[in-house]
């Protein structure tokens, strides 16, 4: 159980001037609701990473990203 509006994938690893990566995955064509862009913002206000991405595959690349050297 996490709050309403938190993102699917929490990767509490501080990279690239961020504190965390935080993603909101969503299929294809998916849309995000407001209680989501509401905690996304706050998760940014905060130092963290949050993202949408839309499929898997835009979300491995991310996280790839994100952990890549570089920081």
């Amino acid at each position: 159980g996490q709050m309403a509006g938190y993102p699917d994938l929490s990767l509490p690893v501080a990279r690239r001037g961020f504190h965390s990566l935080q993603i909101e995955v969503k299929r294809i064509g998916g849309r995000v609701s407001p209680a989501q862009f509401c905690v996304l913002d706050m998760l940014r206000e905060y130092g963290n990473q949050a993202l949408v991405c839309y499929g898997a595959g835009e979300a491995i690349k991310a996280l790839e990203f994100y952990l890549a050297e570089g920081r």
